[in-house]
C-alpha cells in the first residue's frame, strides 16, 4: 500500500492539526526534532559524543560530514521507503530536514515526490519561516504547495487550499456557557501590534468582555493594556482551545501581507463560533455564513451587538477541512 509521510515541526504537532492521520494507514507522520541522549549509560554517553562532532559547524566548515539525518526522529523511515510514494516536509520542518536524507529517499525509490508544504506566508515574519527561509530553496522540490493563494500565483507554487485541520482535541474546562465576549490569541509578528492593542482597547472601551493571549516571541513591549495576558512564547494549545470555547466570538487579525487565512478561522467553523476578522477574502471561503463572520478594518467598523448577542453558529461542518482528505485532494491535482 503507498503511503505519505508528513514531517512537521513541534509547534504543528502541539497544535494536533494532523492528529485525525497519526493512526491511519495511508500516512506516516513524523515530528522533526533532533535525538537527545540522557548520558544514563555508556553508550548514550558515547552517542552524545558522536552526535556533537557529526553536527559541529566548525567541524562541518572543514569538511562536510554526510548522513546527518541519522541524529534526527524520521531517520527511521528509511526502512519503510520502498511503500511510501509522497513526502510531505510543512515549512517549520524545513530546518530540521538534512537533505541528505532526501536524496536517500529518492536513490532507493525512484518513484517517491517531494514536496513543501507553506502554511505560513512568505510576506508574513512567522519565526517558523524566518529562521528556515535561507535553506528552503536549497532543494529541487517536486512541487511546492501553500495555502496562500497570492503566494501561489506570484511565485509558481501550487494552492492545496483548506485541508489541515483536526477537530479530535479533548478539552478540560469548557464552560456550556460563554465566559467571554470574544477571545484572541496571537503573537507580535507580521505588523500588527498596533491593529491588535487598538481593538483590544476599542473593544474594552465599549463594555466588551475580551480575553486577548498575546505572545511576544522575545520581543519587548513599550507599552500594552492593562488585561492583556502577555506570554513569552507559545502557549499550551488546550489553553487556547478551551478559551476559544468558553467565548462567544473569535477574533482573527492576520499579519501584514498574508492572505490565506489563520487557524481561528478552522476553529470558528469546527467548533461553531462567530468569527471577526480583518479577512476580506473571508467571504469566499468554504462554509462561510455571513450570520456567523464579520469582516472590519478598523475597530470602529465592528458591530457590538453582533458580538454580544447569542446567537448559535452552525456551519454543517462534515470533515472537509481534516487532513484525512490531503491524499484524495493531492491526487486530484494531478489527474
Amino acid at each position: 500500500m503507498s503511503k505519505i509521510l508528513i514531517i512537521c515541526s513541534q509547534s504543528i504537532d502541539d497544535l494536533g492539526l494532523f492528529n485525525d492521520i497519526k493512526n491511519d494507514d495511508d500516512y506516516i507522520f513524523r515530528v522533526a526534532y533532533e535525538k537527545e541522549y540522557t548520558r544514563k549509560s555508556i553508550k548514550s554517553f558515547v552517542m552524545t559524543i558522536l552526535k556533537k562532532v557529526h553536527l559541529n559547524p566548525i567541524v562541518n566548515k572543514v569538511i562536510n560530514l554526510p548522513g546527518k539525518y541519522i541524529w534526527h526522529s524520521y531517520y527511521d523511515v528509511r526502512k519503510q521507503i520502498k511503500d511510501i510514494d509522497t513526502i510531505i516536509i510543512m515549512n517549520g520542518a524545513v530546518r530540521f530536514i538534512d537533505y541528505d536524507f532526501l536524496h536517500y529517499c529518492k536513490k532507493h525509490n525512484s518513484g517517491v515526490k517531494v514536496y513543501l508544504y507553506f502554511i505560513d506566508s512568505l510576506q508574513s515574519q512567522s519565526p517558523a519561516l524566518v529562521n528556515s527561509i535561507d535553506k528552503i530553496f536549497k532543494y529541487n522540490w517536486d512541487e511546492i504547495f501553500t495555502f496562500d493563494p497570492v503566494d501561489a500565483k506570484e511565485n509558481g507554487f501550487r494552492y492545496l487550499g483548506f485541508s489541515y485541520f483536526s477537530i479530535s482535541h479533548k478539552v478540560n474546562g469548557h464552560s456550556p456557557a460563554a465566559v467571554s465576549d470574544l477571545f484572541f490569541a496571537g503573537g507580535l509578528k507580521g505588523n500588527r501590534e498596533k491593529l491588535i492593542i487598538e481593538t483590544y482597547q476599542y473593544l474594552t472601551e465599549n463594555g466588551i468582555n475580551s480575553d486577548f493571549i498575546l505572545s511576544t516571541y522575545g520581543k519587548e513591549l513599550k507599552s500594552f493594556p492593562t488585561g492583556i495576558d502577555i506570554s513569552e512564547g507559545f502557549r499550551s494549545y488546550q489553553d487556547i482551545l478551551k478559551r476559544t470555547l468558553n467565548s462567544n466570538c473569535i477574533l482573527e487579525i492576520l499579519q501584514e501581507g498574508q492572505h490565506g487565512t489563520s487557524i481561528r478561522y478552522f476553529e470558528a467553523v469546527c467548533y461553531n463560533k462567530k468569527l471577526l476578522t480583518n479577512n476580506p477574502d473571508i467571504v469566499n471561503y468554504p462554509l462561510y455564513d455571513e450570520r456567523y463572520m464579520k469582516v472590519f478594518m478598523s475597530p470602529q467598523d465592528i458591530d457590538l451587538q453582533w458580538i454580544r448577542s447569542d446567537m448559535q453558529p452552525d456551519y454543517h461542518y462534515n470533515n472537509e477541512f481534516s487532513p484525512k482528505n490531503l491524499k484524495h485532494r493531492i491526487t486530484k491535482l494531478y489527474e
